[in-house]
């Protein structure tokens, strides 16, 4: 006569008397109707990665591309009037040359306080094309 181990006799009754269940470890959990509806109901949810892809993250993208375009153009016209103009011109070499002897000297911070002078007329300036820069 065959021998029989319990665990093997116990398996063989589970599967004979529970042929309707199947084992959920490995498949997504089955969500009721009223669960789902109650989710969805909900304002919009952050998506992380997919959240660069939206309407709102793409015009601000935009607004801060045009902005810092605007800032190199009134940057760089600055430059340019201190290059038609002798007096801008001279105002500057005296400021840079300054900025340089201070450095040299170990002098950063009031070095650094000379160099944010440099541009202080770009913030009146228009941009390349004429146009008032946008304040947002």
């Amino acid at each position: 006569m065959m021998k029989f181990s319990l665990p093997l006799v116990l398996a063989l009754i589970a599967v004979l008397v529970l042929p309707d269940h199947e084992s959920s470890a490995f498949a997504p959990a089955q969500v009721s109707n009223s669960v789902q509806t109650a989710s969805s109901t909900t304002t919009s949810l952050s998506m992380g990665l997919f959240d660069m892809f939206s309407k709102e993250a793409q015009e601000e993208r935009e607004r801060k591309k045009r902005k810092a375009i605007e800032e190199q153009e009134r940057l760089q016209k600055e430059i340019m009037d201190r290059r038609r103009n002798p007096e801008k011109m001279e105002e500057y070499e005296i400021k840079t040359q300054m900025r340089r002897e201070l450095r040299m000297e170990g002098k950063d911070e009031e070095a650094a306080k000379i160099a944010s002078t440099l541009y202080e007329g770009a913030k009146n300036q228009s941009l390349l094309n004429g146009a008032k820069p946008s304040e947002q």
